[in-house]
């Protein structure tokens, strides 16, 4: 997830470095134009992580709803003897 976040940060400031750069603009023009393309990459970015966020939430309260026991954080671990009696050797 990090990796592709710098990828698209690096990809849009060069498309917007090289659009200012058509448009005949500054040195200085073009790199705010480059850096205003990265903030709003990254505002993308961390919209979309919400929306990914909410949804596993709203999957995780579903789950809860359906089944408390199987989504208990403190779960009981099975009886030694649950599934009857073990057979020893020797």
């Amino acid at each position: 997830m990090g990796l592709s976040i710098l990828v698209s940060m690096a990809t849009v400031f060069v498309v917007f470095y090289y659009l200012a750069g058509t448009m005949n603009l500054s040195p200085v023009k073009k790199t705010v134009a480059g850096l205003c393309g990265m903030v709003g990459i990254m505002v993308i970015e961390v919209v979309l992580v919400i929306i990914r966020t909410n949804e596993m939430e709203n999957s995780v309260a579903k789950k809860k709803k359906r089944n408390p026991a199987a989504t208990s954080a403190f779960r009981q671990p099975p009886a030694p003897f649950a599934h009857g009696p073990t057979l020893k050797l020797g």
